[in-house]
């Protein structure tokens, strides 16, 4: 994944799957869809308006890897944004999701001297049972040690990839214990990152992936009988819809080394989950890597959940089909760029097909890099679909992150270059929701904090943690 780390910094992820939620219902900021990091809350705590800021790391790890992780908390006071110091009494449970099964339950705290409550845990998958290393004090739990050591959990806990529920109780803050604990539930994920040998054009050749909620056990590829080149990849899955219900967003990725499948760039992809369009958002400029994104928020998944059939209850399947050159589709990247064209370096152009498969969407962003220091620009195209004829049809264009949304702009005039400040980096999903939801395009913008010398630290950052992978996705709103 060494080249697709800078890229998913450079150009983000997308999501996709289902259908917008009206704006009235908020963004819920959930990131078990493959993020190691959440933000839960605020909630009141004795009259203060409190969030927990979460974290595990690695994000992401190999298949049959087993490394330390390390989780850390801290309290962050909602009304000044600042952290929380001092002593603060937690109980934590953590399961897998899923799963009746508690690996760990037991209270810890911070001191007055700390922040920040760090646990390290070594997974063990041959222990019996669970052991804790650190200093405890009456009714207080697990604290680290005088000598600065951090806690320490052994045993059969987070050993396996997927989504993991931290149950989080604050039963006490500062001198005294609450009347009533105050719970925060935070969704987490541990994504596994694989390969799978496949056999392509009489050669064997490496099919990459990554998975967020749970690991692979099949992966084929094959022709089907129109042609079509097709990716399996399966997972055990439950699709009852008392399971479904409570996933935030399943989350799934190929990644596909360009270099093995060179006649695969420039072919038209489409994504199916048992069998169902998935919509998927295939990522070509990543560097060494075709990478196909497949997101499915909750929404969508429990009407999915009503209609897979019987014999695939227990499983999810990952269908990517591969089919035609995009060439043969007449639509030219790069016409038209207008005033704001001629001063500004545009991103390469993407050509997105609707869900709906009505119409085309041909989009080109500047600068190359958005970043906060300037306005971030768009050039948008519409195409019908069945003549490739370009149409000056109005359509809603939506930018928004986990918070909120930044921008719900109705573009009617057939303007052909667009502006819009964003104040805030980090990683946005960009809807357009063309003529009166008769199509929908989405795609993944990534915004860093500033320019120039802030995207360098972003990219070196990329380069040595893996973990930025998942970091970058932005989220899919349907109406």
């Amino acid at each position: 994944m060494r080249g697709t780390l800078v890229s998913a910094v450079i150009m983000v992820a997308v999501l996709l799957a289902g259908l917008l939620l009206p704006l009235s219902t908020p963004v819920v900021p959930a990131y078990g869809h493959g993020m190691g990091k959440e933000t839960v809350g605020p909630k009141d705590v004795n009259g203060r308006s409190i969030s927990l800021d979460i974290k595990i790391e690695p994000e992401l790890r190999k298949v049959g890897e087993l490394v330390d992780m390390t989780f850390t908390m801290k309290a962050i006071d909602a009304s000044t944004k600042e952290i929380i110091p001092g002593t603060i009494v937690y109980d934590i449970a953590v399961a897998k999701f899923g799963t009746q099964d508690v690996q760990l339950r037991d209270r810890f705290h911070i001191m007055p001297d700390q922040d920040t409550l760090k646990i390290i845990f070594k997974p063990d998958p041959e222990a019996k049972e669970v052991t804790i290393e650190g200093e405890t004090m009456p009714n207080m739990g697990y604290m680290r040690t005088e000598d600065g050591r951090d806690i320490v959990v052994r045993g059969p806990v987070l050993v396996d990839a997927g989504l993991y529920i931290f149950t989080i109780d604050l039963v006490g803050i500062g001198d005294g214990f609450l009347s009533r604990p105050v719970q925060y539930v935070s969704y987490l994920t541990i994504s596994e990152q694989g390969s799978w040998k496949v056999e392509y054009d009489g050669k064997t050749r490496d099919m990459e992936y990554i998975s967020y909620f749970e690991k692979v056990k099949d992966l084929k590829l094959f022709t089907d009988s129109d042609g079509n080149i097709v990716v399996e990849a399966v997972s055990d899955f439950d699709w009852s819809p008392e399971f479904v219900k409570d996933i935030p967003l399943l989350h799934f990725e190929y990644y596909i080394p360009k270099d093995q499948f060179p006649d695969w760039v420039n072919r038209e992809m489409k994504g199916y989950i048992n069998g169902m369009d998935a919509s998927v958002f295939v990522d070509r400029a990543a560097e060494g890597y075709i990478v196909v994104h497949y997101m499915i928020i909750k929404s969508r998944l429990v009407k999915m959940a009503e209609m897979v059939s019987e014999d695939e209850r227990d499983r999810v399947i990952y269908t990517l089909v591969v089919g035609r050159l995009m060439e043969d589709t007449g639509v030219k990247p790069g016409e038209g760029e207008g005033e704001v064209g001629k001063r500004l370096e545009w991103a390469e152009a993407m050509v997105l097909k609707g869900e709906k498969g009505r119409y085309i969407a041909e989009i080109r962003y500047a600068p190359v890099q958005p970043n906060i220091d300037e306005p971030t620009a768009f050039q948008i195209r519409i195409f019908r679909a069945d003549d490739n004829e370009a149409v000056s049809v109005p359509y809603r264009l939506l930018i928004y992150n986990q918070d909120r949304v930044i921008v719900d702009d109705l573009v009617a005039d057939g303007k052909d270059t667009l502006e819009y400040g964003i104040t805030e980096g980090g990683s946005y999903a960009v809807v357009l929701n063309i003529n009166d939801d008769e199509d929908r395009v989405v795609f993944g913008l990534n915004v860093v904090p500033e320019f120039p010398l802030g995207i360098a630290g972003v990219l070196i950052t990329a380069m040595i943690a893996v973990s930025l992978l998942a970091r970058h996705r932005a989220h899919m709103m349907i109406r």
